[in-house]
């Protein structure tokens, strides 16, 4: 039997934890991150992402949905997003 090593951020697969370990340690994490709100108002309309390399990302909201229910939920992260409107 071999053991497989899956590199939790991408999935990819190793025979060795330590080259897996050491590619795990190249992808980019959050290192902060905050919401970005207008004046005088209660939705965000942006974040903003600093990234362990330095660089730092915004990431603009398209729109809000109150509360999803079931049949209007997002996908899950990684998840196929067939079936939902854009």
């Amino acid at each position: 039997m071999q053991t497989i090593y899956k590199c939790e951020n991408c999935g990819q697969e190793f025979g060795d934890w330590q080259v897996c370990s050491a590619h795990e340690n190249k992808h980019l994490k959050i290192k902060s991150s905050r919401l970005v709100f207008p004046l005088y108002d209660i939705q965000p309309t942006a974040i903003v992402v600093e990234l362990s390399d330095g660089s730092i990302g915004r990431f603009e909201l398209a729109g809000v949905m109150a509360f999803p229910d079931e049949e209007n939920s997002l996908p899950a992260i990684g998840s196929s997003a067939e079936g939902h409107e854009k």
